[in-house]
């Protein structure tokens, strides 16, 4: 049988140890196909900088947004934050 997860942990939970754990309780194994993270901390997929828009520029913006969240909880950021990448 295939089937699949969707788990929400805190950080140091294995994702591997917990399906081979899995299969151990049915009296089988387990193993995995894929693994998606979809959260980071604050960070989520949606905020993402698709490969396919990788440029100096849209990854400076990402950069000045988080750094924003860190530092201001602002995620507008400032142009003149940017100077200090």
């Amino acid at each position: 049988p295939c089937f699949g997860l969707e788990v929400e942990c805190g950080g140091g939970t294995y994702i591997r140890s917990l399906v081979r754990d899995i299969g151990r309780e049915l009296g089988t194994f387990a193993t995995m196909t894929s693994l998606v993270r979809t959260q980071q901390g604050p960070f989520g997929l949606d905020m993402a900088l698709g490969k396919e828009d990788w440029s100096v520029e849209s990854i400076n913006e990402a950069l000045v947004r988080s750094n924003a969240m860190f530092n201001e909880g602002d995620v507008e950021g400032d142009e003149d934050d940017a100077s200090h990448l």
